[in-house]
């Protein structure tokens, strides 16, 4: 692909160097020797304004920085097409991959069972919702993220049909998700998977879990979630892999893990220009994604 150039938000204190935490990142597309363009990110969230020049031919960007609402990726979009720019993907593609409602039906029959709110609910609809998973255990979360690490108070109900110890940890997820609270209340199924033991800070259980950062639906890395390293025995989840073709969506996540009988399900989609690396080595992961681009 011709005039693809990487969009990274630049550092708060000098806009000629990128965000700390992507410095990396953006070394290594340096190194490489592919365009990058700096903007930003708090300078366009307070005056919508996006800060970087406009380019005599049409270039598609991939961003890399930190995760929009729809309403702000959109604006976003918005922004950069009005000087040239086209992100790779479209806000609408942006929402499929970055809010669970707008993936599930797509994928449903191999991602656990899911229910969710349309808004902020009130304790009556939590309750209702509640009641449709009998004594299953769920995990709660917004159209995005969870509190995983708080894994107790605001993310895991050992049985919805305690309805006030469940409504406890949903009222507690919203309290502390407090303004940063996406779309609605999402309650999913909770399924046993393969655990590898419990994190050092948090005790919340760790999974045997992957994930597969695909380029027009071809994926090209695939990464151990809690350590960073390569994954193997990728043929153990092609199948899943390609089921995610039905997403329409140009650069995007996929996140698995392996079930206690080792079966591999979707957990979570990601858009890919929000989507961490989980300590994945960023100089392959940019040799692999401008192989792509070539």
């Amino acid at each position: 692909m011709k005039n693809i150039a990487f969009l990274f938000c630049s550092n708060y204190f000098d806009k000629n160097q990128p965000d700390e935490d992507y410095q990396e990142e953006y070394n290594c597309v340096k190194k490489m020797g592919k365009e990058i363009l700096l903007f930003s990110l708090d300078g366009f969230l307070e005056k919508n304004i996006v800060d970087i020049r406009i380019t005599n031919e049409p270039t598609t960007l991939i961003y890399r920085g930190w995760m929009l609402t729809y309403d702000e990726y959109t604006a976003l979009y918005q922004a950069l097409l009005s000087k040239g720019f086209t992100l790779i993907n479209s806000p609408e593609q942006y929402r499929q991959c970055h809010y669970l409602p707008f993936w599930y039906d797509l994928l449903k029959n191999n991602t656990p069972n899911s229910l969710w709110t349309k808004n902020i609910p009130k304790d009556e609809e939590i309750l209702q919702l509640l009641k449709k998973f009998g004594t299953k255990p769920l995990i709660v979360k917004d159209y995005v993220k969870s509190r995983k690490h708080e894994w107790s108070e605001a993310c895991f109900i050992p049985n919805p049909a305690e309805l006030s110890a469940a409504l406890q940890v949903v009222s507690t997820f919203i309290a502390r998700q407090a303004a940063n609270l996406v779309g609605g209340v999402v309650l999913r199924e909770y399924v046993s998977l393969n655990l590898l033991g419990n994190h050092e800070k948090s005790d919340m259980p760790i999974a045997k879990e992957v994930r597969i950062f695909c380029f027009r639906h071809k994926p090209f890395a695939y990464i151990q979630y809690w350590s960073g390293a390569e994954a193997f025995n990728i043929n153990d989840y092609q199948e899943l892999i390609n089921q995610c073709a039905l997403l329409d969506n140009n650069f995007y996540t996929i996140d698995l893990a392996q079930t206690i009988d080792n079966q591999w399900i979707i957990m979570e989609v990601g858009d890919g220009q929000v989507s961490g690396l989980q300590e994945y080595d960023p100089a392959l992961f940019y040799e692999k994604l401008v192989e792509l681009l070539s």
